[in-house]
Formats: C-alpha cells, sequence, structure tokens
C-alpha cells in the first residue's frame, strides 16, 4: 500500500468535493454550527434547573478549558523540543518535524492534558458551589461547557491561520462529518470526567482518587491519537482516510466505554459519598435507612 503524507492530511481526495476554497471559512461553519448545537441542549437540559446558575457553570466548563490549554502549552512545547534534539534532530525543519512524531515526543502532550485539564476541572467545578443545585444536570453542563471551550479555542486559531495564510483546498464533505464526530466524541468523554470530578468534592482527605482516575483516563483517551499517529500508522501505512476513521471510530468506542463505566460504577459511589456527606446513613443488606436527605 502506497504511504499516505500523514496523519496531518486531514483533508484528502473524495468523490464528493467543493471546488477549492479557504478551510478557515469550514471551521467557522463548524465553531457556529457546534455553538449553536450546544445553546439547544442546554436550553432543553436546565428547563427544571436555575438557568442563571447553570450558565455561570457553562461559561466557567469553557473557562476552564482554555486555562488548562494556555497553562500547558508552553512547557509541553518545550518539552518536545528538549526530547527531539535529545533524540538526535537536527535544526532542519524535515529533522525536527520527523523526530517529532516519535513515541516519546507524542506522548508527552496526552500527559500534559490528563493532568492540567483534570487538576483545573477540579478547580473550576470546587469554585462553581451551585453546580449542586442540580448535581444530575449541572456536570453535564459543566462538560458541555469544557467541551465547548475546546471547540472554540482550536478550531478559531486553527481558522484564523488559514484565513492568514489565504490557502485553498477542495473540501471533502466526509471529513467534514469526521470532524463533527471527533467533537461528539470529545463532548462525551468531558462530560463523563465533569461527573468523576464532581463526585471527587465528596471524597473525604486531602487524596482524591477520583481526580488521579480522571487524569489516568484522560491521558489514555488521548493515548489512542499518538498511537494511531505513531504505531499504526508507521506499520500499517493506512490511506488518510482509512487513518481519519480508524482513528475517530477508536476515539468514539473509547468514549462511549468510559461513559457507561461512569453511568454504571462512577455516578453510584459518587452519590453514596454525597448521601454520607449529607449525614444520610447507607445501610448494609437487611438494615434500615436512619438520618435524611437534605
Amino acid at each position: 500500500m502506497e504511504k499516505s503524507e500523514g496523519p496531518d492530511a486531514i483533508f484528502n481526495n473524495s468523490t464528493i468535493i467543493t471546488d477549492p476554497m479557504n478551510v478557515g471559512y469550514i471551521l467557522l461553519f463548524e465553531i457556529f454550527f457546534i455553538i449553536a448545537v450546544v445553546i439547544f441542549l442546554f436550553s432543553i437540559l436546565v428547563q427544571d434547573s436555575d438557568r442563571e446558575v447553570m450558565k455561570e457553570v457553562l461559561f466557567k466548563g469553557a473557562v476552564g478549558w482554555g486555562v488548562a490549554f494556555f497553562l500547558r502549552l508552553l512547557p509541553v512545547v518545550l518539552i518536545q523540543r528538549y526530547i527531539i534534539f535529545l533524540l538526535g534532530a537536527s535544526d532542519d525543519p524535515a529533522s525536527i518535524l520527523e523526530y517529532s512524531r516519535r513515541m516519546e515526543v507524542a506522548v508527552i502532550g496526552p500527559i500534559f492534558a490528563g493532568i492540567f485539564e483534570e487538576v483545573v476541572r477540579f478547580f473550576t467545578i470546587k469554585r462553581s458551589p451551585n453546580i449542586g443545585i442540580d448535581r444530575r444536570v449541572g456536570p453535564l453542563v459543566s462538560g458541555l461547557g469544557w467541551g465547548l471551550g475546546e471547540v472554540v479555542v482550536l478550531f478559531g486559531l486553527n481558522a484564523f491561520a488559514y484565513l492568514l495564510s489565504g490557502a485553498t483546498s477542495p473540501i471533502n464533505f466526509s471529513d467534514i462529518f469526521v470532524a463533527l464526530l471527533e467533537r461528539f466524541s470529545a463532548f462525551i468523554f468531558h462530560i463523563a470526567m465533569s461527573y468523576v470530578i464532581y463526585y471527587s468534592l465528596f471524597e473525604v482527605g486531602k487524596l482524591r482518587p477520583s481526580v488521579l482516575l480522571a487524569i489516568i483516563l484522560h491521558f489514555l483517551f488521548d493515548f489512542i491519537i499518538v498511537i494511531w499517529s505513531t504505531i499504526i500508522f508507521d506499520i500499517f501505512s493506512p490511506s488518510d482516510e482509512q487513518f481519519l476513521w480508524g482513528l475517530e471510530l477508536s476515539l468514539l468506542a473509547a468514549a462511549l466505554i468510559v461513559a457507561l463505566f461512569v453511568w454504571k460504577f462512577a455516578i453510584p459511589r459518587g452519590e453514596r459519598l454525597w448521601k454520607e456527606s449529607r449525614g444520610v446513613i447507607i445501610p448494609s443488606v437487611g438494615e434500615s435507612v436512619s438520618g435524611n436527605v437534605t
């Protein structure tokens, strides 16, 4: 099989394309489309909740992702460049690009994403005390905000770069769908992590095992991208389209598995912790409940 140009070749040839146009306009369309979907979902979710409180939760979630991203950006770049030259890269851009795809370099991104995003998410939710007004919906709204912040910052920066460059490319509509599928997976994951972090607030002691769990899960989720960009890409040399669909379906499957785990195990455990923090005695089998939920 002929080796493709690489995993960064997002817009590839297809039977259904537009005339060449600036990719920045497509990214702007995706930003506004996703914002519209989030607003629609928000209006449905908060019908029985305090709308103003949930707006604050949504906004803090979006800002939280931006803070986590810019805090980790410089350390990631510096550490990756250090490792690149440590591995033997020259100052030639082609050499730097080649070494940047090495596992030792690529893994730094997921490590820092897991640590910074989940720690910042913890403090963001901790400083949103009103999120507990409706603990069924509050973490979900926070996760929506987190995913929205990611879309606005990443897609916005890329759209700005494309518009400045003036470069045009044929647009493959299937690639637009794949990009939206990627965002769908990311939203599912961010919502699941928001529930994990929210219930960590009720864990006793300074050690928060749920925060550590969220960091590990986040690292593993992002590490899927590293696996596809290094091991799978180098061994199987997939075409651009095979690479994209394989990667995005893998991310979707991982997000759904994590969401199922959170639904079946993390949330029930969190509810027990919440009840205990409210003075509710959880009975063993055959015992009656003493105490009241307030």
